[in-house]
């Protein structure tokens, strides 16, 4: 039984795109096929039981386009007063 085929739209200036298909396979191994539908958009095909919720912005990490939100705010400096 073979894992059904999903797919993913890569959208940008061709030089992120460049970049997010280079991360592409180091993020998602089971990627089969690519097509070039112009030089700023791709679509990639890969098998997986379930899409990953969050591939994209995976791929668009470790391409380097975007940084992890943090949720932790800093709490604010407190000086005593005298």
């Amino acid at each position: 039984m073979s894992l059904p085929e999903r797919q993913v739209e890569l959208i940008g200036k061709p030089e992120d795109v460049q970049a997010m298909l280079n991360a592409a396979s180091r993020v998602e191994p089971r990627i089969f096929k690519k097509k070039r539908i112009d030089p700023g958009h791709y679509i990639l095909w890969f098998r997986a039981k379930e899409p990953p919720n969050d591939l994209l912005a995976a791929i668009k990490r470790r391409a380097g386009l975007t940084k992890r939100r943090s949720t932790r705010k800093s709490a604010p400096k407190v000086s005593e007063a005298d």
